[in-house]
């Protein structure tokens, strides 16, 4: 079902939310092909709620029509199937071009060149980068008032972490809310 206008209204002004998750024929899971999508729903939405939207199925949501959708409240789109699926065509052909017999350690976890996630964290920040340029994110980082309040070593602590927990659990947990892309 779409979201109806009218309980959106009311749902966000009821509870006060920052931003709203909403359904205009976008699809959950979809592995081939794209979803049609409402855009005049949505700007319908949009014109009684003036929220965020966020659109979840992002895999499934037609390219041509993100920017209309951007221009339309959308602000976030989630995504996970084609990151998903990437990943694990990348992890697939890496192990088919393995010889016979490898090394189990320099294969799994080593984080050298011949290690399997390798290729699949490859292919997903690709894919992310691809994203992040579909979705009109390219470029604007700079503009970010974002102030950092501890210091350089701690800061380089804390990316080091990050990296190696996103480079343990990315490829299981695989990106959903980890790659959601914020416009506004």
């Amino acid at each position: 079902a779409l979201t109806d206008p009218e309980q959106a209204a009311e749902f966000a002004q009821r509870t006060n939310i920052v931003c709203l998750a909403v359904s205009l024929g976008n699809v959950h899971l979809l592995t081939a092909g794209y979803a049609p999508v409402d855009l005049d729903h949505l700007e319908a939405i949009y014109r009684r709620v003036s929220l965020p939207l966020v659109m979840h199925g992002g895999t499934s949501f037609p390219p041509r029509a993100i920017p209309r959708a951007i221009a339309g409240g959308v602000a976030k789109f989630n995504v996970g199937t084609i990151l998903k699926k990437g990943f694990l065509e990348a992890v697939r052909t890496q192990v088919l071009s393995w010889p016979e017999r490898v090394d189990p350690h320099q294969v799994l976890g080593s984080h050298q060149e011949a290690d399997l996630l390798n290729a699949g964290k490859a292919r997903m920040t690709e894919e992310v980068g691809r994203l992040i340029q579909l979705y009109g994110g390219s470029g604007r980082a700079w503009r970010s008032n974002f102030r950092c309040s501890i210091g350089a070593s701690e800061l380089a602590r804390q990316r080091e972490r990050l990296r190696r927990v996103a480079y343990t659990f990315l490829p299981i947990f695989c990106v959903c809310s980890l790659f959601s892309i914020n416009f506004h």
